[in-house]
C-alpha cells in the first residue's frame, strides 16, 4: 500500500540539468506499477503532474510511463478515481494520435482500466464527443474502438441517451471515411450501440445507413460479436 510520504516523494520534482527547470521525478513514479491498493493520501498533485507529462512531454517513453502510473493509481483508488476522469480524459484521448505503439497501448490500458474500475467513464462524455470529432484518423479509429469496448459491456439504462444521439451522426460520417480502418472501427462502435439498445431501436436510429446493405451487414457482425464478448454472456 502506498502511503502519503511515498506520494509526496513521487510527486516531487528534480532539476533538469540541460534546461535548468524542474522536471517530474519519473523514475520514482514507477513505484506505483504494480499496486494493489492505495492509502487515503491525497493524489491530486501527483495526478496533475502525471497529466502534464502526458500532455506536454515530447519524450514518448516518459509519457508512456506516466500513462502506466495513472493506470496503477486508478487500480488502487478504484471508484474514488471517478472524480479525476473528466480532467484526465482529453490528455489520454489526444495520445491516440501517437505513432509509437507502446505509448498508445499504455493509454489504451489506462482508459480500459478506468472504464472497468469506475464504471463512470461517461462522466467524460463532452470530451468523448470532442475527441471523436477530430480529423486525425488515428484518433477517430481508436475512439471508435474505445466506444465499442465501453458500450459493449453496459446495460441499456446505463447508456446516456443524449450521448448516443450526439455520437450517431459522427459515427455515421466515419462509416464513409477515406481510411478503411476508421470505417471498420465506426461499424464496431455502431454494433456495440445496437447490442446495447436493441436491433430494432438501433436500425431506427441508423436511418441514414439502412439503405447501405454492406455497412449494415458489417454493423450486425459487430453486434453479434459484442453480444458474444459482453460481460452479460
Amino acid at each position: 500500500m502506498t502511503e502519503k510520504s511515498d506520494v509526496d516523494e513521487i510527486s516531487g520534482t528534480e532539476t533538469d540539468q540541460k534546461g535548468g527547470g524542474k522536471q517530474p521525478n519519473v523514475d520514482l513514479w514507477q513505484m506505483l506499477d504494480p499496486v494493489d491498493a492505495l492509502s487515503n493520501a491525497h493524489y491530486g498533485q501527483l495526478v496533475d503532474a502525471l497529466k502534464k507529462v502526458l500532455e506536454k512531454d515530447a519524450n514518448i517513453n516518459v509519457a508512456s510511463v506516466a500513462a502506466k502510473c495513472l493506470t496503477g493509481i486508478c487500480q488502487g483508488l478504484r471508484k474514488k478515481f471517478s472524480a479525476i476522469v473528466p480532467s484526465l480524459a482529453p490528455a489520454l484521448f489526444d495520445k491516440f494520435k501517437e505513432k509509437k505503439p507502446f505509448c498508445v497501448i499504455h493509454c489504451f490500458e489506462c482508459v480500459d482500466v478506468v472504464c472497468a474500475t469506475t464504471r463512470k467513464f461517461f462522466l467524460a462524455k463532452v470530451h468523448i464527443v470532442v475527441a471523436i470529432s477530430k480529423p486525425n484518423p488515428d484518433i477517430k479509429k481508436q475512439m471508435d474502438l474505445l466506444l465499442y469496448r465501453l458500450i459493449r459491456d453496459i446495460k441499456p439504462d446505463q447508456m446516456p441517451k443524449k450521448l448516443s444521439k450526439e455520437l450517431m451522426p459522427i459515427l455515421a460520417k466515419h462509416t464513409a471515411d477515406p481510411d478503411a480502418e476508421v470505417r471498420d472501427a465506426s461499424c464496431a462502435a455502431l454494433g456495440a450501440i445496437m447490442k446495447c439498445i436493441g436491433q430494432k431501436a438501433a436500425l431506427a436510429m441508423f436511418s441514414t445507413l439502412v439503405t447501405d446493405k454492406t455497412k449494415i451487414s458489417r454493423i450486425e457482425e459487430f453486434w453479434k460479436k459484442a453480444i458474444e464478448e459482453s460481460d452479460e454472456c
